[in-house]
């Protein structure tokens, strides 16, 4: 059953001083059984409404919600978490002490190098508007190609949309890679194009400043124009604007010192704030503050209950029986369907702290 599942997670993570959550409901409805003295931590990455609600649940026995953006530490708030039991600690990538692109030339005679890197799905990805926006730069410069990393449901029908335009020779498919391949393709792009409708702090364009590849993104409040200043250390386009990503295109093709300009500031703006080194001094801070505020008792004593509502349908069946009993009650009219919730979780507030 569920909760038989969260009971031997709950006695394996109590052998820990801290456990750290990556959205994990079964670990989280069991940090009742965790002892008094270890930390919980939950780490809220995107706000997809099912994200929130699992962060923040079983509040009395955790100590410390951490979300990677702004944005998700006002959803939490918003949801109702305490302002005093959150906080942002940004996501963080390997970058060198050395600018990646110094020796490199920026040269207009080379065609400016675009990728997308990422999950080939429209709904989140925008990963559609990539033959209107090549088409569209293509008005104003030839200088340019396209490379796909990535693979999901909307791959043909993209490939497809690239043959029908006629841009077969400025765009190239590699499928889903292996990270350090993926790497390699990335690093030595000029441009990573991210259209996409909604992020939390995406790991790929924390990857391609630490390299110095441009960034060119959908302006997400509190997320993407977290990390980057429009024209100084990337670029920021309105959502599903095809040609706002067009034109930007257009002039880093055409303008290479400027090109050169925003690499070198994407690059140090990455070492500066989003080098792991950093990330992980935070939260090493964070795990010894609490520990010491729980080792001096200043902490509710944990429940050693399981949190049932994290466990879904019927937590006390083998998960084995949980659909057929659902089915058979819901031909019989007893069983009453959860009402359906927003897949995302809106700041009202705009006051983004």
């Amino acid at each position: 059953s569920s909760i038989n599942h969260a009971k031997i997670i709950g006695e394996f993570l109590n052998n820990f001083d801290a456990i750290i959550l990556n959205d994990a409901p079964s670990a989280q409805a069991a940090l009742g059984m965790m002892r008094n003295d270890s930390v919980a931590i939950p780490v809220l990455h995107m706000h997809l409404t099912s994200m929130v609600e699992n962060a923040a649940a079983n509040s009395t026995n955790w100590d410390k919600l951490v979300a990677v953006s702004p944005y998700g530490m006002l959803a939490a708030i918003q949801y109702g978490v305490p302002e005093n039991k959150t906080m942002c600690i940004p996501n963080g990538v390997d970058v060198s002490d050395v600018w990646h692109k110094k020796d490199q030339d920026f040269k207009k005679s080379e065609p400016l190098k675009i990728v997308y890197v990422g999950r080939i799905e429209n709904e989140q990805k925008g990963v559609l508007l990539l033959p209107e926006i090549i088409s569209e730069t293509l008005k104003k410069t030839n200088n340019i190609n396209l490379a796909v990393v990535g693979d999901g449901p909307d791959l043909p029908k993209l490939q497809q949309m690239i043959i029908d335009k006629g841009l077969s020779d400025y765009a190239k498919f590699h499928g889903a890679l292996p990270n350090e391949n993926t790497i390699e393709i990335l690093k030595v792009a000029d441009v990573l194009i991210m259209p996409s409708r909604f992020e939390g702090l995406p790991i790929v364009l924390l990857e391609a400043m630490s390299f110095g590849v441009v960034p060119l993104v959908s302006r997400l409040v509190g997320r993407t124009d977290f990390a980057l200043r429009h024209g100084e250390n990337g670029l920021l386009v309105e959502v599903d604007d095809v040609s706002g990503f067009a034109y930007n295109l257009a002039i880093l093709a055409e303008d290479r010192t400027l090109l050169k300009i925003i690499s070198f500031a994407a690059w140090r703006e990455a070492f500066e704030r989003f080098h792991r080194d950093l990330t992980g001094a935070s939260y090493l801070s964070l795990l010894r503050e609490l520990k010491s505020k729980r080792e001096r008792g200043n902490c509710p004593v944990r429940t050693g209950n399981i949190e049932i509502t994290l466990l879904g349908d019927f937590p006390s069946l083998p998960q084995v029986l949980v659909r057929p009993v659902r089915k058979i009650m819901r031909m019989l009219g007893v069983f009453k369907e959860p009402a359906r919730k927003p897949l995302f979780f809106e700041v009202s507030d705009g006051n983004l702290r």
